[in-house]
C-alpha cells in the first residue's frame, strides 16, 4: 500500500464524507457505479465450500464463485457481483506461425466437486490451464497452472483473471450493499483490496504469494463475466502491447512466457480479511510485499526531496532510478522497523523507482517531478491573465473562462459542452 503522510488527514475525512454522500465521487475515484435502478440478475448458489471456522462464506456454482461473504458479518454485504463468476483465469497462447488463442477456464469433468476446493479447467491446442480455489481456516487460496501438453513448444502472451466484484451501487440501496476497490498493480508488490461503501470493516484483501506478481490491469467490456469487468495480470506482454501500439503509455515492464514441452508454471493468490487500513498494512509486509509511505506525496517539485519509508518481511535491498544521472538515491538509518531513503527527482515529468528485493523481486512506483510550487503559480496565474474573457459588448466581460487544450479555443458561456453549465465559468474570482 502506498501512502502520503502530508495528505493522511485529509484523507479520512474526505474518504469517509465521499463514501456517505456522493456515490458520485465514489464512482469516480474508486470505479464504484451507482445503478439508475435496483433491477439486477439472480445470484446463482448450487454449494458452499466448507472449512472448519472459516471466516469465509463462499457460494458457487459448477463455474465458479458467485457469493463472497464474511461470516457472521454486520451487514448483508456480498463481494461478488450478482449473475457473475469469480475465479476463473484467462490465457492468450499461440504457437510458432499461429494466431493468439484464448482459454478460459470453465467446468473441469475430471474434477468432481466437493464441498473444500473448487477446480476449474480448460484444455486446447495442446495447453491445459487450471484454476483452484480452496478454503481453509484463516483463507481462501486461488492457484492457477499452466502446462504445454503438447509436442513443440508454447508462448504464453497474456495470463489473466477477472475480478467481477460487487462495485455497483443500486439506488435507493444502502451504501453497505456494495464495495470500492483500491488496486497497485506494481510487480511483487502488487495488491487488490475492498472496502464496503460504508467503509466499516472488514476489508477483503488479495495478495499474491510466493513468485506470483500483477504487471497489468485492463477494463474487458466484452468480458464473459460480467460488462466492464476489471481484470488484473499475470502475465500482460501481448496485452501491454497492443495497448501501447495503440497509444497507451504502459511504463512498467510485461512479460510473456515460454513453456517447452511438458513444461508446467504454477501461481497462488490468497484472500483474507482484515479489519482496516492498519491491519491491510501489516498484511502486505507480512506477505513480503511492500508497505511503503511517502512523504510528502508521489507529485513533488524538483526542488524538494521525497522520503520513502518501506516495510516488508523481505526488506527492499536497493532502490534504482529510471534517470540515474537526473536522480539522487540517499539511503537514511532505518527508524521504527521501516527502511528509508531519501530521493530527489532533477528530471521533469513521470520518473520510476524500482524498489530491490531478494530472489530478484521488483516493485515500481511512480513519481511525477515538476517545477518549483511558487513557478507553477506564477505560471498559471499568467496564463489564466492572458486568457481571460475581454470584450465589453458581452455580459461576461472580464470572465475567467475555460480554455480547450485541443482546440487552443477560449470557452464562453455558449460554447460549453452540454454536460457543462456556468459553474465552470466563475467571473467573481
Amino acid at each position: 500500500m502506498t501512502k502520503s503522510k502530508a495528505m493522511s488527514k485529509a484523507w479520512t475525512y474526505t474518504r469517509r464524507t465521499m463514501l456517505l454522500g456522493s456515490s458520485f465521487l465514489g464512482s469516480a475515484f474508486f470505479g464504484g457505479v451507482t445503478l439508475p435502478t435496483p433491477n439486477r440478475p439472480q445470484r446463482k448458489v448450487a454449494m458452499v465450500l466448507k472449512a472448519v471456522d472459516s471466516p469465509f462464506v463462499v457460494g458457487c456454482t459448477q463455474d465458479g464463485i458467485t457469493s463472497l461473504r464474511y461470516r457472521n458479518d454486520a451487514y448483508d454485504t456480498d463481494y461478488v457481483l450478482p449473475g457473475a463468476v469469480l475465479g476463473t483465469a484467462h490465457a492468450r497462447v499461440r504457437r510458432a506461425g499461429s494466431e493468439w488463442h484464448t482459454l478460459r477456464t470453465g467446468v473441469d469433468a475430471t474434477k468432481p466437486m466437493h464441498s473444500a476446493a473448487l477446480e476449474l479447467a480448460a484444455r486446447d491446442a495442446g495447453v491445459l490451464l487450471t484454476t483452484r480455489l480452496a478454503v481453509d481456516e484463516a483463507g481462501l487460496t486461488w492457484e492457477i497452472m499452466l502446462r504445454n501438453d503438447g509436442m513443440a513448444s508454447v508462448e504464453v502472451g497474456d495470463l489473466y483473471f477477472p475480478m467481477p466484484m460487487n462495485t455497483e451501487f443500486p439506488a435507493g440501496q444502502p451504501a453497505s450493499v456494495a464495495v470500492l476497490k483500491h488496486s497497485f498493480v506494481s510487480g511483487h508488490g502488487s495488491h487488490i483490496f475492498w472496502i464496503r461503501g460504508n467503509s466499516t470493516g472488514p476489508f477483503l484483501m488479495l495478495l499474491p504469494e510466493a513468485d506470483t506478481s500483477l504487471e497489468y490491469w485492463d477494463v474487458h467490456k466484452d468480458s464473459a463475466e460480467a460488462s466492464g469487468t476489471w481484470c488484473a495480470y499475470i502475465l500482460g506482454g501481448a496485452a501491454a502491447g497492443e495497448a501501447v501500439a495503440a497509444g497507451t503509455r504502459w511504463r512498467q515492464p510485461t512479460h510473456s512466457l515460454s513453456l517447452s514441452p511438458a513444461e508446467q508454471r504454477r501461481y497462488r493468490l490468497r484472500f483474507q480479511w482484515v479489519a482496516n487500513y492498519e491491519s491491510a498494512r501489516r498484511a502486505i509486509a507480512d506477505a513480503g510485499l511492500v508497505d511503503v509511505e511517502v512523504m510528502p506525496g508521489m507529485t513533488v517539485p524538483n526542488d524538494l526531496h521525497v522520503d520513502i519509508a518501506l516495510a516488508s518481511s523481505i526488506p527492499v535491498e536497493r532502490i534504482e532510478a529510471e534517470f540515474t544521472g537526473d536522480t539522487v538515491v540517499q539511503r537514511l538509518p532505518d527508524r521504527a522497523g521501516r527502511r528509508l531513503w531519501r530521493v530527489r527527482f532533477s528530471r521533469l515529468g513521470e520518473n520510476r523507482l524500482t524498489l530491490h528485493q531478494p530472489g530478484a523481486r521488483q516493485t515500481f512506483l511512480e513519481f511525477s517531478a515538476t517545477e518549483p510550487v511558487e513557478t507553477m503559480m506564477k505560471k498559471r496565474a499568467t496564463f489564466i491573465v492572458k486568457r481571460q474573457h475581454r470584450d465589453p459588448s458581452k455580459w461576461y466581460d472580464g470572465l475567467f473562462g475555460e480554455w480547450n487544450m485541443e482546440t487552443q479555443v477560449l470557452l464562453g458561456p455558449g460554447q460549453l459542452r452540454p454536460d457543462q453549465g456556468l459553474a465552470h465559468l466563475r467571473g467573481d474570482v
